[in-house]
């Protein structure tokens, strides 16, 4: 009988290095969209969170398609959900966040 080799999810320098600079990029919007700045420039810094977003979650569902198990192991259960948690966009967690808070 035959066993089918298992995938494993090998990504190169450059890809980690791309994703690494992705996630500085994320982390300075975040606070740039903190800072009082005009409505303008509010825009321009929302329009790039959302492309930093949308890069995070291709990422997520391309590694969870590549994954051989999809309901995860201790690894995915710790940071694949993590991974899917930092791809929503800055205004969804600030919509959420009003609706979830009382009064």
């Amino acid at each position: 009988m035959a066993t089918a080799a298992s995938k494993t999810i090998v990504h190169g320098n450059a890809y980690n290095i791309f994703i690494f600079v992705v996630t500085i990029v994320s982390l300075v919007i975040m606070v740039l969209l903190w800072l009082p700045f005009s409505a303008e420039t509010k825009v321009l810094l929302g329009f790039y969170d959302n492309l930093v977003c949308a890069i995070f979650l291709a990422d997520f569902f391309t590694n969870l398609k590549q994954a051989p198990s999809k309901r995860g192991s201790s690894s995915a259960n710790a940071a694949g959900w993590i991974c899917s948690a930092r791809s929503q966009p800055s205004e969804a967690l600030r919509a959420w966040r009003s609706c979830a808070s009382p009064g």
